[in-house]
């Protein structure tokens, strides 16, 4: 979705056509097959890096004399950075006899020195002295890649997965480059991304462009490191991981899908990606063992999976529960079915469907439901707002059992909609 100014307190938002194009041109007209919705500002907040205007689906402008940014979820806009991808603005800068220093919100410190860029995490791992600087634990990034934009941006790729945006004299760290979407060789988003490349090899280290790491022969086992910088070197052998680790608890292989089970993260390679997902239960399979899906993130490909928009043409916000209505027609025990649901704030799931039916309330009887309904998702939707909703349904081929084959499940999706009075 991208926005286009109305006025001063509103805007419209426009969500992107299927091949790409933003629905608008730069002549200002908005293509009769977008979707459109007025969203109004909300409140202003203030951080010590950007004003930030909040608007009333949950979105929020950033405004920062460096780089202004659209932010689809509010509630990712932390004091320091943006989203767990560490979108961070430039603090401050200093030099050290001829090395120049460059302090971002998040802690990162790019280090120019010799006429080259290093990056390191934790000012721990430098040692600034009266004209010199040094790396303690050796575990500084080095530009192993650049890419340059058709509008003149730059983009520097670090080993360590980072990349800092460079616009002239303006920069944004983002600490997982593989976050950074480019579409027709242009900057055209930064989103959750679980495919990876690897960006560099030291002996038993791999690491990946989401900032983590594998190790291997680590005390003896094979760990996952979700932030790498925790890892420190001497004489080019690791000597301390000082974050948390997950061990390797199974690693499997089927056709060319070999699958890392960590004690919570996994990493997949296969001959067309790498994946690293943060929770391996989200991870779906077939009944051979293959992936079906892996975790979605808000611009994922889904598989066998309902789509669908919740749109509010009124002034007032609307309470909504998504419901999946059983039909009479099911033969298979409902137990076994399983759902995810996903919005662009929340997700619900992977979770068994029966796990929260809905009961008779006042509600119920209000809106005269009838039937068995299992509960999806609670929420409520802004004035004016649209909300796009992504299920998947699948059966629990772990746990069914032989007598349950052959038998189907048949329900209908409802949203059901009230104004608290």
């Amino acid at each position: 979705a991208i926005k286009a100014l109305k006025d001063g307190s509103s805007i419209i938002r426009i969500n992107s056509l299927e091949n790409d194009d933003y629905g608008i041109d730069k002549n200002g007209h908005v293509s009769t097959s977008a979707q459109t919705a007025v969203v109004k500002v909300a409140y202003t907040d203030y951080y010590v890096w950007g004003k930030i205007i909040n608007y009333n689906d949950g979105s929020a402008e950033v405004i920062n004399s460096k780089m202004d940014l659209f932010v689809r979820n509010a509630k990712d806009i932390t004091e320091n950075y943006i989203s767990t991808n560490k979108i961070t603005y430039l603090s401050n800068s200093k030099k050290v006899g001829n090395i120049t220093l460059n302090y971002y919100y998040d802690g990162t410190i790019e280090v120019i020195k010799n006429n080259k860029s290093y990056l390191v995490r934790n000012v721990d791992d430098l040692n600034v002295a009266d004209s010199d600087v040094t790396f303690i634990n050796n575990n500084q990034a080095e530009i192993y890649s650049t890419k340059v934009m058709t509008d003149g941006k730059i983009i520097d790729y670090y080993t360590d997965g980072g990349a800092i945006i460079r616009d002239g004299s303006r920069t944004l760290s983002v600490r997982k480059s593989n976050s950074i979407i480019i579409k027709d060789n242009k900057i055209f988003e930064i989103v959750n991304n679980v495919y990876v490349d690897k960006c560099k090899t030291i002996a038993n280290v791999t690491y990946y462009t989401n900032g983590g790491a594998v190790v291997e022969d680590y005390n003896e086992t094979t760990v996952y490191v979700k932030e790498n910088s925790d890892i420190k070197y001497r004489n080019n052998n690791v000597s301390n991981i000082s974050g948390k680790t997950e061990r390797l608890i199974k690693e499997t292989t089927i056709g060319d899908e070999n699958v890392k089970n960590f004690e919570k993260a996994a990493v997949v390679t296969t001959s067309k990606y790498i994946a690293i997902v943060d929770d391996k239960n989200n991870i779906i399979y077939d009944e051979h063992g293959n992936i079906k899906q892996l975790e979605p993130d808000e611009e994922g490909e889904y598989g066998d999976d309902n789509e669908f928009s919740i749109i509010n043409n009124s002034d007032k916000e609307i309470k909504y529960r998504i419901v999946i209505e059983r039909s009479s027609n099911t033969t298979i025990d409902d137990s076994y079915i399983r759902y995810q649901l996903s919005t662009k704030s929340e997700r619900v799931g992977p979770e068994r469907l029966d796990h929260n039916i809905w009961r008779i309330d006042n509600v119920a009887e209000a809106l005269n439901v009838k039937g068995t309904n299992y509960i999806l998702l609670d929420s409520s939707i802004g004035p004016f707002a649209i909300e796009d909703i992504q299920l998947m349904l699948w059966t629990d081929y772990d746990t069914i059992p032989n007598s349950e084959m052959d038998k189907y499940f048949y329900g209908t999706i409802k949203v059901y909609a009230w104004t608290e009075e």
